[in-house]
């Protein structure tokens, strides 16, 4: 951001905006590093989980957290649960960690019950370990350990780790992206953050004596509804069948480690307008908005397009979006 547009900053400062939440703040901090020779002031943020309606807006709608806990998801991930290719998966896995007689112990179902056999559970808490052990290498080695994935990598093959990303990858899908639905209420609750994101643009056409940049550090229960919201191709296509997702989304693409989305202002067009380019994850982003100079979109259609999309869902720019979030259905 730094190198690619360093005419913005100009001096007139940052304000970085975080949750509460410790990583999120560490986030912040690693990119700033990033900022070291920027000599404007740097201006901190931070709201309470309380009343973070604009980064923290998924924790604070009972609808969408009796969503999150409903039938809908879980006969989903059910059937996931229950495919043959889980069962395999797990079996090889564990395979490669124990003994074949322990294997099979680990492999039954507990008497009386339906769910998955430990060998399943100790599968997908590996496969979440595996996952984020390149994020924690510093840690690793302090502990005493080399400080890469190799030793955990033993234990899966690449048919392994598609099946455990496609399980993972659809809980996410449902949860944070387009589902079955574009306009769900998964994505909905996004709202807040996009008003908030036409409010500080309208603040900085306004006032070009303002901040240089506005830096949000959230999670990807943020990004990757927003993303959706937005209409960015790649993040919003709802499916009718679960087993369909990946054909149109993955979470690589939509919230990798470092996930990001920007908003990009140019002035001085030739018509004394504003331009504006969207990007995902720095790369730059198709909306359905007309535009005859992709990747810049207009900012006027660009700001009456998704004002109109905020009132679809029942948002407004000035409005209470506490009240927003408890009232969603």
């Amino acid at each position: 951001m730094w190198y690619t547009y360093k005419s913005v900053f100009s001096g007139r400062g940052v304000e970085v905006v975080t949750t509460w939440k410790v990583r999120t703040q560490q986030s912040a901090e690693a990119f700033l590093k990033g900022l070291a020779d920027y000599k404007g002031e740097k201006r901190y943020e931070r709201a309470p989980d309380s009343a973070d309606t604009t980064l923290r807006f998924y924790d604070l709608s009972p609808a969408y957290t009796h969503y999150k806990k409903g039938g809908l998801i879980k006969k989903c991930m059910d059937s996931l649960d229950k495919d043959s290719r889980t069962l395999a998966t797990a079996r090889r896995i564990c395979g490669r960690v124990f003994t074949p007689a322990y294997v099979k112990e680990l492999m039954k179902t507990a008497e009386g019950k339906t769910g998955p056999s430990k060998g399943a559970a100790f599968a997908d808490e590996l496969y979440d370990l595996y996952s984020i052990a390149w994020s924690m290498s510093e840690e690793v080695r302090n502990a005493g350990f080399p400080g890469d994935s190799e030793g955990l990598g033993v234990a899966f093959d690449q048919d392994d780790l598609e099946w455990m990303e496609f399980r993972n990858g659809a809980a996410d899908f449902l949860e944070k992206g387009p589902g079955f639905d574009s306009v769900g209420i998964q994505v909905k609750v996004a709202a807040p953050l996009l008003a908030d994101l036409i409010n500080s643009m309208d603040r900085a056409v306004n006032k070009p004596d303002g901040k240089d940049a506005v830096l949000r550090f959230t999670h990807a229960e943020a990004i990757a509804p927003l993303a959706a919201l937005l209409g960015i191709r790649e993040a919003s296509t709802p499916v009718t069948s679960i087993y369909k997702y990946h054909d149109h989304w993955s979470a690589g693409i939509v919230i990798p480690l470092s996930a990001n989305i920007q908003w990009v202002l140019y002035a001085g067009t030739g018509s004394g307008g504003y331009l504006v380019k969207v990007l995902l994850n720095e790369r730059e982003a198709v909306l359905p908005v007309a535009t005859t100079q992709w990747p810049y979109y207009r900012w006027e259609d660009l700001r009456a397009y998704y004002i109109r999309k905020l009132g679809a869902v029942g948002a407004g720019l000035q409005q209470d979006m506490m009240g927003y979030l408890r009232g969603l259905e």
